[in-house]
């Protein structure tokens, strides 16, 4: 294999790979899987026994610095073994943070078996949002995706690894789509494990790249990903805060990028990251709860005891408002939550300001808890819903079916946990009005009881205001913090 590189840039390049098969056995290379989906990745045989020589990878490059850590890039070409197209990501990732988060996306066509310029005629839309997480816990790393695949299926893969001190790192995926069992064929689901060694460890004097091996037990056509061969994720490993607490060298291939790039891509920046700041606040947030006053209580269930003498009259008002403008209108309103939690974390990028960037962290912190404590609430509860024809006074906590159960609703909980911290923020009660609104949806599609509304209500109000106080308590204090360039120390008020 030759491998060639161009830079015409620090930040643009172009790169390829030329390979020539000079000894193998494919010839008994004969069997063809069977695939009941479109053939993504199962003409493996064609691909490595058509032509001998052969061009895996043909690619133009830009990466580029937006400022404030966030990053972004542009590509195309022959992307890898099996296809070629163009694609775009967009990386946000903050000094020495053990969370990021990239979204890429690309239009693809399926190559010719050759691996030449030319093209079959499949071709698909496929990317996938991505959340990389640091564990901080015996050197556990987390990644988790959810996008379209190249079949077409819809899905998400989590791929769990651990990395040890000398780069050399031991994992594991899983991805699991919307195809069943039997229309994914033998095997049920993609997965596989991978071992990355850097040559580093190998040789007396180091070397750069790595050594990949990779076992995937079955391939199939399901929960098919594209081969990138950059990653913003891997270029920007030197913001990763293992690179400044270890001695040891660049754990990824993709870190020899770096050196070629402005020195601003690895800047530190101060701040917490949207983590670190969530799991601070845990512990103050479980004292906040503590200490509600009875009286606080008292009144939230009086409240949702008094909705539930309106349950049957309210469901009796959604069954006669089941038309398609009605069906419309719920739909809207049930989509409200979703759009509350997509604006904040645009605004957690910090494009509209500090102040709004404040505003969303704690936003989506509440966000997190609330769904979490709700999601226990259901499996203790275990109530019907609406649509079950069972009555508001059937429960069936601790059972298996509990955890989907009606009571409460955690769309209106999330959009009440999403609204407040905005709502105290800028002192504007139209955010409790449009969190509000997501009942509507809830009741007129039957899926929740009034009186599961007005509990989910109750419930992100109450989390969500505590985790803005603690937020706002946060910035009364002294806060220091230190980077590898200073040591910082600020009084907020």
């Amino acid at each position: 294999q030759a491998q060639l590189e161009k830079r015409f840039t620090p930040n643009t390049w172009i790169s390829a790979n030329l390979n020539a098969r000079l000894l193998d056995n494919y010839e008994g290379f004969v069997y063809d899987a069977p695939s009941n989906l479109p053939r993504v990745r199962t003409y493996a045989r064609e691909y490595v026994t058509t032509e001998r020589a052969t061009m895996p990878v043909l690619q133009l490059t830009h990466v580029q610095d937006l400022g404030g850590g966030h990053y972004a890039s542009a590509y195309g070409g022959m992307l890898e073994t099996m296809y070629g197209g163009v694609g775009a990501e967009w990386l946000y990732r903050p000094w020495q943070s053990r969370l990021a988060f990239g979204v890429d996306v690309n239009h693809v066509r399926q190559r010719d078996f050759a691996q030449n310029f030319a093209f079959r005629d499949y071709e698909v839309n496929t990317g996938h949002a991505t959340v990389y997480w640091d564990t901080g816990w015996n050197d556990v790393q987390l990644k988790l995706s959810a996008g379209q695949y190249l079949a077409g299926d819809t899905g998400a893969t989590i791929d769990v690894r651990r990395v040890f001190r000398n780069g050399t790192s031991i994992g594991a995926w899983a991805t699991k789509t919307n195809v069943s069992a039997e229309q994914f064929g033998e095997g049920s689901f993609d997965k596989g494990i991978y071992l990355t060694i850097p040559f580093d460890v190998m040789l007396p004097r180091s070397a750069p790249g790595t050594a990949n091996l990779v076992w995937n037990p079955l391939t199939r056509d399901g929960g098919a990903r594209l081969n990138r061969s950059v990653s913003l994720f891997d270029l920007t490993g030197q913001r990763s805060t293992r690179t400044w607490t270890s001695s040891s060298k660049p754990v990824s291939d993709g870190n020899r990028f770096v050196t070629g790039l402005d020195t601003s891509f690895v800047e530190p920046e101060a701040g917490p990251g949207l983590w670190a700041y969530g799991t601070s606040s845990a512990a103050g947030l479980g004292k906040g709860i503590a200490g509600i006053p009875a009286s606080g209580w008292a009144w939230g269930g009086a409240l949702v005891l008094g909705a539930s003498l309106l349950d049957n009259d309210v469901d009796q008002w959604a069954k006669d408002h089941q038309s398609d403008s009605w069906n419309h209108l719920g739909s809207m309103a049930n989509n409200i939550p979703v759009a509350l939690a997509l604006g904040s974390g645009l605004l957690f990028t910090g494009i509209a300001g500090d102040d709004a960037a404040l505003a969303s962290k704690t936003a989506l912190t509440a966000a997190v808890y609330t769904v979490g404590g709700n999601m226990l609430t259901k499996y203790a509860v275990g109530r019907a819903r609406p649509a079950d024809e069972l009555g508001n006074s059937s429960f069936k906590g601790f059972t298996s079916e509990a955890a989907q159960s009606s009571f409460a609703s955690n769309h209106v909980a999330l959009a009440f946990a999403l609204a407040t911290p905005f709502a105290r923020q800028y002192d504007n009660p139209w955010w409790y009005a449009l969190a509000a609104t997501s009942g509507l949806g809830r009741i007129q599609s039957r899926e929740h009881w009034l009186s599961d509304t007005v509990a989910g209500g109750l419930m992100g109000y109450a989390i969500g205001s505590l985790t803005y106080e603690q937020q706002q308590g946060s910035k009364r204090s002294l806060r220091v913090s230190a980077t590898t360039q200073s040591v910082n120390a600020s009084w907020g008020f």
